[in-house]
């Protein structure tokens, strides 16, 4: 199960999230202003508006995944998160659920002097800047000690507020893998051959190590069935998924997100949907059969960096009906 951070608050609200999950009333909206007021961090003036941030204070993140939401406008244009990993790990940000026609981008930093705050002694490591209200994600390997989560708004759209929902995890590099199912690479609905004989191959090409350790792909097989009248047998729309041009180790999986939460959870790595050879080896899951559902690829790092071509071959495989 995951933790609630804070609650995403509705276009209509008029107030600032909660760090529990609560109900909004009139008695209580001077009190919650005031909180977040005195505990922000204030930036910057410009153009005669203030600015300012507010830091989520986490602790400890662990393999179970928090989920949070919050909002910016223009006077809260960023929020902070800072928390603690206490051995290595790859941390995992997932920035999601974008308020239409918004743009939020997502950074990532080492606390150097681990006084939760973000200042000129932080080093910068990642940064994820994808246009719109497209998922923004990092997946960074790093070692124990203190981080900051940027959330910073890039562009507000006709609302004048920019909603959002950031999901954290820390996944052990070899006892477990990143567990966060951010949008990233959309494969699509895979055709099927013109014949029952045929093999259809698309490939899709990219790179994980420690500075991206997973990225993922969704796709899905037709829901239909076909029938040969020249053998009278029938046929449905299968795939094998290889991952080859490996110079380090990595590994894939395929996971049905069956409760949509955006989070790799107990049982949804599906019945034969692992490959995790050794080396340089490739990888090969065969024969998945699926059909209409939304099904993700997950390529990841093992250990070391290196490119990767993924392959999605479909075909039809014969069934008894």
């Amino acid at each position: 199960m995951s933790q609630k951070l804070s609650q995403k608050l509705s276009q209509t609200e008029p107030s600032i999230a909660l760090k529990k999950r609560e109900n909004i009333n009139r008695e209580n909206y001077l009190k919650l202003f005031l909180q977040r007021f005195l505990t922000s961090t204030f930036n910057f003036f410009k153009g005669g508006k203030t600015m300012a941030t507010y830091t989520h204070n986490i602790g400890n993140l662990t393999n179970t995944a928090i989920q949070g939401g919050d909002l910016l406008n223009d006077y809260w244009t960023e929020d902070h998160y800072t928390f603690n990993i206490s051995n290595s790990s790859s941390i995992n940000l997932n920035l999601h659920n974008i308020t239409m026609n918004d743009d939020a981008d997502l950074k990532l930093y080492r606390d150097v002097n681990a006084n939760g705050v973000l200042d000129g002694a932080d080093e910068f490591l990642q940064s994820s800047t994808n246009l719109y209200s497209a998922d923004d994600s990092i997946n960074y390997f790093a070692n124990a000690g203190s981080y900051i989560a940027v959330v910073e708004r890039y562009a507000l759209g006709s609302q004048d507020r920019l909603d959002y929902e950031l999901d954290l995890s820390a996944t052990h590099q070899y006892r477990s893998h990143p567990n966060l199912l951010p949008d990233e690479f959309e494969v699509g609905e895979l055709s099927t051959p013109t014949s029952f004989t045929g093999r259809e191959t698309t490939s899709y090409y990219g790179w994980v190590g420690n500075a991206n350790t997973a990225d993922t792909y969704v796709f899905s097989l037709r829901d239909i069935d076909g029938f040969d009248p020249q053998t009278f047998r029938f046929y449905r729309p299968r795939v094998n998924i290889s991952l080859t041009g490996l110079s380090s180790d990595a590994d894939i999986r395929i996971i049905r997100d069956s409760n949509n939460n955006d989070i790799i959870d107990s049982g949804e790595v599906i019945v034969g949907g692992s490959s995790t050879n050794g080396g340089t080896s490739s990888e090969l899951i065969s024969g998945i059969s699926i059909r209409g559902d939304e099904l993700i690829v997950q390529v990841y790092q093992y250990s070391g960096d290196t490119n990767y071509q993924l392959n999605f071959e479909s075909y039809w495989g014969r069934f008894i009906s």
